[in-house]
């Protein structure tokens, strides 16, 4: 028989395993079939709330997440992932987002506070006329991450190229590219070329403690880093980054936010910048720079294969073999996938079958680029799509033309499949460029957002490298590998190139298929 204090301490533990059961049924009908039934996410796909930041701290971050949804870049735990959440503000009643995010909060490794009805219908108000959901960068700019907030805010770069013999004084220089590097990490190798190239990054330097920051810099050329307008570290000359060179130099620092600045310049060969900080309050192998480790000879990494799941596609921004440095891969569940160069505004390379292999630059962030994991691979060509020209068979320029002012302007995702739509500016025409996948085709369609001047005419190289065959109007064979078809625009067949000229602001529809 049961004594009457054990049958209350019994039926109080049934009751709280009842409650605990609901609301995980209710996480697992809400959120558990992307981040999983353990919190844990799936690499490269949907992020971790297992122990995450983003579930940390003040609820309202969390909140304003499935309120709104979020979409677009984000870093979770050291990883990137670009995903596309839609909001549930209107599908959910505020118990049910209070309930199902207090399971989050107080799970999976997570021991943060309970997040009431009344936070939640707070939230909903103070949002109510919102009608987009949040970007990475501007939640964590309403309710920043618990110590997570990188040294470097606000921060840009710029490109130049051009064959100095020294580092270039950039003040008197146009950039060729402008970029924001909203992770706070300032990279080298993200550049459409490899060497004769200069950098400038520039932005707000955090201090939170007052005290003595200790800086080492190592370059492979040049570089000068300078801190509210001084220049504290002067690397010159060319060298190697084995060590030799390196620099360190400390700096009595106050809080708040101090300009910074670095200007970068590399000759020829190798190209690498490291850029470490050390003072109070700062956690240990805080780097400014990708933090590498070297190669050991006859390395290999353990594969992390990318793939698309459930529908939605898989977006992989690496460097990757057959385009430029900027790469943003796209794996479709139709089964192809493509490499959109940023650098170029262009579809640098296409395959089916599998997407990418992610083991070697997810495994300490190894460098190198990486080819792609599937078959019938087919590269479209590197370099400039655009160019102003007289004549499509001028000699097409290996850089973007000065007059061009070519802008990359990022990409939107589209439905519910997270499609990302490119979007770029050339000659004053604003161009978006969206993809249809097919189970053995991909579907691009090119549609220019603003008028011509009168007379002006835009050449558009859509592939080149393979040679280059007319099969009948509008179609044509490229290699071995691809059939192209073209519709809506003037085309150009040079042996080893395909052009097409934009007059005006109609559609050109451009098809890829396999043979």
């Amino acid at each position: 028989m049961i004594s009457p204090t054990k049958g209350l301490i019994l039926s109080v533990l049934l009751a709280a395993s009842t409650v605990l059961f609901a609301d995980h049924s209710l996480y697992m009908q809400s959120c558990g079939a992307c981040h999983g039934a353990d919190g844990k996410g799936v690499e490269g796909q949907f992020p971790p709330l297992a122990e995450s930041e983003w579930v940390e701290g003040a609820p309202d971050r969390l909140i304003q997440i499935v309120l709104k949804g979020i979409t677009g870049p984000i870093q979770v735990k050291g990883k990137a992932y670009n995903l596309a959440m839609p909001p549930q503000g209107m599908s959910m009643k505020d118990q049910q987002i209070a309930k199902v995010l207090s399971y989050v909060r107080a799970n999976f490794g997570n021991k943060e506070t309970a997040i009431t009805t009344e936070m939640v219908a707070h939230a909903r108000t103070q949002t109510k006329k919102r009608k987009k959901p949040w970007s990475a960068e501007e939640l964590t700019a309403l309710y920043p991450l618990p110590g997570r907030e990188p040294m470097l805010q606000n921060l840009v770069s710029k490109v130049y190229y051009g064959k100095w013999k020294s580092l270039p004084d950039l003040d008197k220089l146009e950039p060729d590219a402008v970029e924001e590097e909203h992770n706070g990490i300032m990279s080298v190798h993200r550049t459409a070329k490899k060497d004769h190239f200069a950098m400038r990054f520039s932005g707000d330097f955090v201090v939170k403690t007052e005290g003595t920051y200790r800086f080492t810099l190592d370059a492979d050329d040049s570089a000068d880093l300078f801190i509210a307008g001084e220049r504290i570290i002067h690397l010159p000359g060319k060298g190697p980054m084995n060590g030799s060179r390196v620099i360190k130099k400390e700096v009595a620092l106050k809080p708040g936010r101090l300009a910074f600045q670095l200007d970068y310049w590399e000759y020829a060969g190798q190209e690498g910048l490291s850029v470490r900080v050390e003072g109070p309050g700062v956690p240990k192998d805080t780097f400014l720079t990708p933090q590498t480790k070297s190669k050991k000879k006859g390395r290999t990494w353990e594969s992390i294969p990318i793939e698309a799941k459930d529908g939605k596609v898989a977006l992989y921004r690496n460097f990757i073999a057959g385009t430029s440095a900027r790469a943003i891969g796209v794996g479709y569940p139709e089964g192809v996938n493509l490499a959109f160069s940023a650098d170029d505004f262009s579809v640098g390379i296409i395959w089916r079958g599998k997407f990418m292999d992610a083991g070697r630059h997810w495994t300490d962030r190894g460098q190198g680029f990486q080819a792609p994991a599937g078959k019938d691979v087919a590269l479209l060509g590197q370099g400039p799509a655009y160019a102003l020209l007289d004549s499509p068979k001028e000699k097409w320029p290996k850089a973007f033309q000065p007059e061009l002012e070519a802008r990359f302007l990022g990409y939107r995702l589209l439905d519910g499949t997270g499609r990302p739509e490119f979007h770029y500016k050339v000659s004053g025409i604003r161009i978006s460029d969206t993809i249809t996948p097919q189970s053995d085709a991909i579907l691009r369609l090119i549609q220019p957002r603003s008028e011509f001047d009168s007379g002006q005419s835009l050449h558009m190289r859509i592939a080149h490298g393979a040679p280059v065959k007319k099969v009948a109007e509008g179609t044509y064979e490229l290699g071995e590998t691809l059939t192209i078809k073209v519709e809506g625009a003037v085309t150009t067949v040079l042996p080893r190139a395909l052009i097409i000229t934009l007059t005006h602001a109609s559609p050109v529809g451009i098809t890829y298929s396999w043979k």
